[in-house]
């Protein structure tokens, strides 16, 4: 008796790993989460929205001038070439693979079983329609507080530029003299 109680303590113990919330998730359950979490459109999306602001960039990086025709050509040439570029580097066939390999690292099999089913739920399903919007909207709001304190910002790092000049003026390092 106490030996076949020891051989189930062992047994228990062999076993529950395979029982604990801890264990790693499937690439299957992962793949049902991207599925559901509709992934692949969200990364094509991203790459539609990534043409726009390289455009917005140019005309930015032009002063807000309008481009003449010409200008337009080697623009939207130049325009196409990074966005191929940027297709082909984040396509889903290549993110996948790292996606799983990213999720497999930061979840349990529970927390994805656990998101599987918020996601399929109306809310889950909710968050997967308007969460696009939602980062377009957030990055579209961070990019003009950016532009707001860009001058701030060119202005500290004029007066750091100056500092460390007169600095270094007034204090030669011994390799210099």
């Amino acid at each position: 008796m106490k030996h076949r109680f020891s051989l189930l303590l062992v047994l228990a113990t062999l076993i529950s790993p395979a029982w604990s919330t801890d264990a790693p998730p499937s690439d299957a359950s992962i793949h049902q989460l991207m599925d559901v979490m509709q992934a692949q459109k969200l990364v094509d999306g991203m790459a539609g929205q990534l043409n726009g602001m390289m455009l917005k960039s140019a005309e930015q990086a032009n002063g807000g001038a309008p481009l003449d025709a010409e200008e337009q050509k080697i623009v939207a040439r130049g325009v196409g070439k990074m966005s191929d570029l940027v297709r082909q580097q984040i396509a889903w066939s290549q993110l996948e693979p790292m996606m799983i390999d990213i999720y497999k690292k930061s979840f349990s099999q529970k927390e994805v079983d656990d998101l599987l089913v918020f996601y399929r739920s109306p809310s889950g399903q909710a968050v997967i329609q308007k969460m696009p919007t939602v980062m377009q909207q957030s990055m579209a709001a961070s990019q003009a507080k950016m532009q707001a304190m860009l001058p701030q910002i060119q202005q500290i790092s004029a007066d750091m530029v100056k500092e460390l000049r007169a600095y270094r003026d007034a204090h030669p390092s011994p390799s210099k003299q």
